[in-house]
C-alpha cells in the first residue's frame, strides 16, 4: 500500500460504518508491542515492520467490506 496507513483514523472509519473496532495489544514474538486494530469477533488489521498492512481473519462479508475499506482508502502496488 502507498501512503502511511494510520490504524486509529482507519478505526475511525470502520466505526462510521458501524463496524466494531478497537485496539489490543499483539502476542505474537513478531509483533510484540505492535498495536492490532481489531474489528468485531472475527477480524484484525496489522502494520508488520516492512510497513505492511495485513488484514487477517475468516473470509465473510465484514472481511470483504473491510478490505474494500483499506483499497478505497490506500493505493496499492
Amino acid at each position: 500500500m502507498v501512503g502511511d496507513v494510520k490504524l486509529n483514523e482507519f478505526r475511525v472509519l470502520l466505526q462510521a460504518h458501524g463496524l466494531q473496532a478497537g485496539f489490543v495489544n499483539a502476542t505474537p514474538v513478531s509483533t510484540a508491542g505492535a498495536a492490532v486494530l481489531k474489528c468485531g469477533d472475527s477480524l484484525a488489521i496489522r502494520k508488520v515492520p516492512d510497513h505492511r498492512v495485513v488484514l487477517e481473519g475468516s473470509i465473510s462479508d465484514d472481511y470483504y467490506r473491510v478490505r474494500q475499506m483499506l483499497y478505497s482508502q490506500y493505493s496499492t502496488l
